[in-house]
């Protein structure tokens, strides 16, 4: 009954409607607005007599209407509907929902086709019409098409004027990211988080940026858009990512107490996050020092198997180790480490500084291990390719292996450029002459290619290969060519020492003591003048220029130039002898503290010179350290005379009368010592008014040693023991000697004042 009555309805209204189409509107209208589309759209086509009214268009716009709540296909009378419409705005909304049309029905390319045509007119919908073909081209895989279009509406003016260009301006950020074009990215971000307005897609616009400014490392930018954000968004959730990019830039900015603060504000992590996080607090402890906290938070990190940086944090707890001096741990985790990830770049850096700690521990066996490790796994990328192979050649030439040191330099030049590479090679030369394999020298000099600045060292070790296989001739000869070609000083002088070697090589020793004195004044370098020096002392001495020798020496420490020189224990206590019976008391003291420190020598020659500088106090306290169960018959005799010689300073007279008596029983002596004897011998007769005995044995001191201390000393004892007993002629003939012996010391305050008051004319 309802279908007839309707039926009937609908005929009834049907034959009004065509008396009037007002009235067949206004029922069409009824039927729409109840929902009965089906049988509104018969009435809307009643409407449809080609007329092209404005009714009729309404008609059809209801009928698309229709057709799309009754799921039918309104393509029909959309085309009728476009092909009515003359107002292009008008007719662009029902072009858009044909272009919709057509992508649901998967007819792309026509879709693609419309958008072109009706994104070409100027219309009040065409920006929307950008924005909808731009999606259609993202969707179709379309890239640069798309970016085309994007930009085309993102052009038409202020973003946050209209909703389409602010999705534009987002969408295009989103494809030059993953282009990896970052500059037109961070524009467009930055237009989005500069709108003024509220909007859901400034936030993930600053979200992009920060991401992209981590990815460059601009750490000082991304601090300041993270600041940005967090005042725009003090609520935000679901930024714990962002706040860990933030606390990895601050790291990176070396603000590890602000990083460290930043991480309390992470709330609920997962486990990624607290992952990161963990990392983020142990690289923060680390850099402040605090490395048992830093231990604690790497391992924590690690937790997470799928963690992505959990090599990073492995290696970062190994160095962790390392600077907490466990070298037994941070080797067990290195082995760790070398199962886990054989393929880091990481592997070269944790075993370079494994050996750091060893060479620190004076472990060079394990040092020359954990750097031929280094250099067996490191990739191209890695910083310390270099420092590397040269801190283990240089490990190698201190453990006296000069071959494998050789091997090592001459491996590294080949990795090196330009002047680099040159100086490697010289290296290898170097220690190719040090190891005695001269053949093996050469081959590497004479492959060697050199710019012309670099001639003059390549030459120069020509000449020491020369020194080495005994080519005086050869040597001589490129000596004076190198004379004539080079005159700069430094170079000179590094010509005239090696002239001076070859002259001491040949046993020329005056000849070679000319040359190095030549090069003294020249070379500038320390080591090389260091070793110039060096040469020539020790040339002085085998001559018996004794204090011609300690002149040099003394100039050396002067310079500071020992540290540059590898003496042995005996060498320097020689030297320290020498110098201190040259006068030279206070390098002697200097060449003393290089040796052994608690043995009876160091002791020994420190009561010495500090009984010649009239330092007693420090003496004795020498003379205390000593052991004299450990004492040799000399030693003993030079420990009792400095004794005897500090008790009478101290008026100790019977004690150092019985010390001296201890002396008579052995009576030997090494250099230096007698004459601090016979002084302090003729002292005790002096003070105990033997005056006789007192100017023999002043007379022995000052006739038969030529000390600077005890022969001016006991001289003037003589002249006091001269005039004590009356002898005014002697008194003033030894007065005389001592003037001109000693000039310095016969302006001392007291002997000065003894001869204007006893002896003056």
């Amino acid at each position: 009954m309802k279908r007839l009555f309707a039926g009937l309805l609908f005929v009834s209204l049907s034959a009004f409607s065509q008396n009037d189409l007002k009235q067949q509107w206004s029922f069409a209208e009824g039927l729409f607005k109840r929902g009965f589309y089906e049988d509104a759209l018969q009435e809307y086509k009643g409407l449809l007599i080609d007329s092209g009214s404005q009714v009729e268009k309404n008609a059809l716009l209801r009928i698309i209407e229709c057709c799309e709540q009754s799921k039918k296909d309104p393509e029909e009378y959309i085309d009728r509907y476009i092909k009515l419409e003359t107002d292009p705005n008008l007719r662009i909304v029902v072009q858009l929902k044909k272009a919709a049309l057509l992508i649901t029905k998967k007819e792309f390319d026509k879709a693609e086709e419309l958008y072109k045509k009706i994104t070409s007119a100027e219309t009040n919908y065409q920006e929307h019409a950008l924005y909808e073909y731009g999606r259609l081209l993202l969707e179709q895989g379309k890239n640069n098409e798309a970016v085309t279009t994007f930009l085309d509406l993102s052009s038409k003016g202020k973003a946050e004027d209209k909703e389409v260009r602010i999705y534009a301006h987002y969408a295009l950020s989103s494809l030059y990211l993953g282009q990896e074009n970052y500059s037109s990215a961070e524009k467009h971000l930055n237009t989005l988080t500069n709108i003024t307005k509220d909007h859901s897609l400034k936030t993930q616009a600053f979200i992009l940026l920060i991401q992209l400014l981590a990815t460059q490392e601009r750490d000082a930018e991304l601090i300041t858009t993270h600041k940005t954000l967090a005042t725009l968004n003090p609520h935000k959730e679901n930024l714990n990512q962002l706040t860990i990019q933030y606390v990895l830039a601050l790291i990176r900015s070396k603000k590890y107490d602000q990083a460290r603060g930043a991480l309390a504000s992470i709330k609920n992590p997962n486990a990624e996050e607290e992952a990161w996080a963990n990392y983020a607090l142990g690289i923060c402890y680390y850099q402040l020092g605090l490395y048992k906290q830093a231990l604690i938070s790497f391992e924590k990190s690690l937790l997470n198997q799928n963690f992505t940086e959990s090599p990073k944090a492995l290696a970062y707890l190994i160095y962790c180790h390392l600077q907490v001096k466990d070298m037994p741990k941070a080797l067990e985790l290195s082995k760790v480490f070398d199962s886990k990830h054989p393929t880091s770049s990481l592997r070269a850096e944790i075993h370079y500084k494994n050996s750091l700690l060893a060479l620190e521990q004076n472990n060079s066996t394990l040092a020359v291990k954990e750097l031929q490790t280094a250099i067996n796994v490191y990739l191209p990328t890695w910083e310390n390719i270099e420092i590397a192979h040269k801190t283990l050649a240089q490990t190698f030439a201190q453990n006296k292996q000069y071959t494998e040191s050789a091997e090592i330099w001459y491996k590294l030049s080949g990795l090196l450029n330009n002047d680099k590479k040159s100086t490697a090679s010289f290296k290898a030369v170097e220690n190719y002459l040090l190891a005695k394999d001269y053949t093996q020298a050469e081959e590497v000099l004479v492959r060697t290619q050199v710019k012309p600045e670099l001639e003059f060292k390549k030459s120069s070790l020509k000449i020491e290969i020369c020194l080495s296989n005994k080519q005086w001739d050869k040597a001589h000869k490129l000596i004076l060519l190198g004379l004539e070609k080079h005159p700069q000083k430094e170079k000179t002088g590094l010509l005239y020492m090696l002239q001076g070697r070859c002259f001491y090589l040949q046993n020329r020793l005056n000849d070679a003591s000319q040359s190095l004195e030549q090069a003294s004044k020249l070379i500038k370098q320390p080591s090389l003048l260091a070793q110039n020096l060096n040469l020539l002392a020790s040339i002085y001495y085998s001559q018996g220029k004794k204090p011609q020798s300690a002149e040099v020496y003394a100039k050396i420490f002067r310079d500071n130039l020992q540290k540059e020189l590898n003496w042995n224990q005996k060498q320097t206590q020689d030297i320290s002898r020498l110098l201190e019976l040259e006068a030279y008391l206070e390098s002697s003291l200097i060449a003393c503290e290089l040796t052994n420190q608690n043995n009876t020598f160091f002791f020994l020659q420190r009561a010495r010179i500090f009984a010649r500088l009239e330092k007693y106090l420090q003496s004795q306290e020498n003379l205390n350290s000593l052991e004299l169960n450990k004492l040799s018959d000399q030693q003993f005799c030079a420990y009792s005379a400095i004794e005897a010689l500090i008790l009478l300073n101290d008026q100790k007279i019977d004690k150092a009368s019985l010390t001296l008596g201890t002396i008579k029983k052995i009576d030997q002596w090494l250099p230096g010592d007698f004459p601090l004897y016979l002084y302090t011998k003729a002292k005790l007769h002096f003070i105990n008014k033997d005056y006789d005995k007192a100017l023999k044995n002043a007379n022995r001191t000052y006739i038969l040693f030529n000390d600077k201390q005890f022969s001016a000393k006991s001289l003037f004892l003589a002249v006091q023991s001269a005039y004590q007993l009356k002898r005014q002629n002697d008194a003033e003939k030894l007065l005389k000697e001592l003037k001109k012996r000693f000039p310095t010391y016969a302006k001392r305050p007291n002997v000065a004042n003894f001869i204007s008051k006893n002896l003056a004319k």
